[in-house]
Protein backbone atom coordinates (compact mmCIF):
# COMPACT_ATOMS: atom_id res chain seq x y z
CA UNK A 1 0.00 0.00 0.00
CA UNK A 2 1.33 3.56 -0.91
CA UNK A 3 -0.04 7.17 -0.12
CA UNK A 4 1.85 10.46 -1.39
CA UNK A 5 1.41 13.61 -0.01
CA UNK A 6 1.66 17.61 -1.76
CA UNK A 7 2.71 20.40 1.01
CA UNK A 8 3.74 23.84 -0.16
CA UNK A 9 5.96 25.18 2.22
CA UNK A 10 6.05 29.02 3.03
CA UNK A 11 8.13 30.83 5.06
CA UNK A 12 7.52 34.88 5.54
CA UNK A 13 9.42 37.09 7.39
CA UNK A 14 6.92 39.06 9.91
CA UNK A 15 8.96 42.21 9.54
CA UNK A 16 8.29 43.23 6.10
CA UNK A 17 6.05 39.99 4.74
CA UNK A 18 8.93 39.36 2.66
CA UNK A 19 8.97 35.56 0.96
CA UNK A 20 11.76 34.06 2.20
CA UNK A 21 11.46 30.29 1.08
CA UNK A 22 8.33 28.68 -0.86
CA UNK A 23 9.00 25.27 -2.04
CA UNK A 24 6.22 22.56 -2.99
CA UNK A 25 7.21 19.42 -1.74
CA UNK A 26 6.13 15.58 -3.14
CA UNK A 27 6.13 12.51 -1.08
CA UNK A 28 6.12 9.13 -1.03
CA UNK A 29 5.49 6.09 1.51
CA UNK A 30 5.20 2.66 0.54
CA UNK A 31 4.48 -0.08 3.41
CA UNK A 32 4.10 -3.89 3.46
CA UNK A 33 0.17 -4.90 3.57
CA UNK A 34 1.07 -7.78 6.49
CA UNK A 35 2.10 -5.01 9.00
CA UNK A 36 -1.30 -4.66 9.74
CA UNK A 37 -4.20 -6.49 8.82
CA UNK A 38 -6.84 -3.89 9.46
CA UNK A 39 -7.54 -1.46 6.01
CA UNK A 40 -8.05 1.76 8.32
CA UNK A 41 -5.57 1.29 10.71
CA UNK A 42 -2.82 0.41 7.28
CA UNK A 43 -4.19 3.50 5.40
CA UNK A 44 -4.12 5.83 8.77
CA UNK A 45 -0.07 4.62 8.90
CA UNK A 46 0.66 4.88 5.27
CA UNK A 47 -0.83 8.26 5.24
CA UNK A 48 1.55 9.12 8.42
CA UNK A 49 4.55 7.86 6.51
CA UNK A 50 3.90 9.63 3.68
CA UNK A 51 3.39 13.13 5.75
CA UNK A 52 6.19 12.27 8.07
CA UNK A 53 8.68 11.94 4.96
CA UNK A 54 7.37 15.23 3.57
CA UNK A 55 8.43 17.08 6.87
CA UNK A 56 11.20 15.88 7.20
CA UNK A 57 11.88 17.05 3.87
CA UNK A 58 10.48 20.58 4.53
CA UNK A 59 13.12 20.72 7.26
CA UNK A 60 15.94 19.51 5.50
CA UNK A 61 15.49 22.31 2.63
CA UNK A 62 14.74 25.06 5.45
CA UNK A 63 17.81 24.16 7.27
CA UNK A 64 19.75 25.07 4.03
CA UNK A 65 18.24 28.32 3.83
CA UNK A 66 20.02 31.61 4.31
CA UNK A 67 18.25 33.62 6.59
Amino acid sequence: MSSRAEVIWKLTRVQDGKSVFQDTIFSEYNENMFKTFLGAARSYSVMRGAIRKNVQEGIDRLGKIDL
